[in-house]
């Protein structure tokens, strides 16, 4: 398990949160799927580990469904900027 999991999980587990640990590879980002959460957590996932369609749904759902969204990210991982027309 990456350190910031074992940091952070138990923090929101104390906190009242439920905590899923999903690997990029079986995260489904649907409208659907997302909509069964209430904050997504996203570390250092690779752009096409979620592909266009899975970031739009992402943006969608944070737009539209209120979802809460933290990403983390170094060097070349996400590039979601364009998609989440976030500013350099």
């Amino acid at each position: 398990m990456p350190l910031a999991n074992r940091l952070l999980n138990p923090r929101l587990e104390k906190g009242g949160f439920e905590v899923k640990d999903i690997k990029a590879a079986s995260f489904s980002p649907s409208f659907e799927n997302l909509s069964s959460y209430q904050a997504v957590i996203l570390e250092n996932i690779p752009a096409q580990a979620m592909g266009r369609h899975g970031m739009e749904n992402l943006a969608a759902w944070v737009h539209d469904a209120s979802g809460g969204l933290v990403m983390t990210a170094r060097g070349k991982f996400i590039r979601a900027r364009r998609i989440f027309q976030i500013p350099p």
